[in-house]
C-alpha cells in the first residue's frame, strides 16, 4: 500500500513528512511503532482529520477483517491481525489501525468500487448492524462514495 501510495501522491508532489507502517518489519514490532508514533504525535485517541477507506467483497476495512481479533480490541490503535482469508490467499498477518483509532476520525469517507461488492454494501447500508466491519466504523461525518456497479443493490433513495 505504501508502495502504490509514494508512487502516485507522495513522490510526485514531493511530500517528506510521511510516517508510514513500516510493513517490512515483524508485524507485530512495526504494529507497536506505530501505535506509539500515533498517541506521541496525536494524542489518545488520537485525532485523525480525515480517513479514507475501501471496503472489500467481505466487509472488510482497512485490515479489519470478519472474525478476526482485532475487531475486538479497545485498547490499541494498531494491531497485527492474522487473517486467513481467500482475500488474502492464505494465512498472513495484516497491520491495521484499529476500529478505536478510525472512529475517532472527523472525517471518514469509504470509496467502495465494483460489482463484487454490490450485494455486500447492500447489507452494510441496510441490514443489520454489526454483522461486517464496515459497519462498525463511526464518525461524525461519513461519507460513502459508490461506483454504479457497487451500488446496484441499494435502495433507490440512497443513491444520490
Amino acid at each position: 500500500n505504501y508502495k502504490m501510495a509514494k508512487d502516485a501522491l507522495i513522490g510526485p508532489l514531493g511530500l517528506t513528512a510521511v510516517n508510514r507502517i513500516e510493513g517490512e518489519r515483524e508485524p507485530e514490532r512495526a504494529a507497536l511503532t506505530y501505535d506509539t508514533l500515533l498517541r506521541d504525535r496525536l494524542g489518545d485517541p488520537p485525532e485523525l482529520d480525515l480517513v479514507w477507506l475501501g471496503m472489500g467483497p467481505d466487509g472488510h476495512t482497512a485490515s479489519l477483517f470478519p472474525g478476526t481479533s482485532a475487531l475486538d480490541e479497545t485498547e490499541r490503535l494498531v494491531v497485527a491481525n492474522p487473517v486467513d482469508s481467500p482475500l488474502t490467499k492464505g494465512k498472513t498477518t495484516r497491520i491495521t489501525l484499529t476500529l478505536r483509532a478510525l472512529s475517532g476520525a472527523r472525517h471518514t469517507r469509504f470509496l467502495v468500487a465494483g460489482a463484487d461488492k454490490a450485494e455486500t454494501l447492500a447489507a452494510v447500508l441496510d441490514g443489520p448492524p454489526g454483522q461486517y466491519p464496515a459497519q462498525l466504523v463511526s464518525s461524525s461525518d461519513l461519507v460513502w462514495f459508490v461506483d454504479e456497479a457497487a451500488a446496484s443493490r441499494l435502495q433507490r433513495d440512497q443513491t444520490s
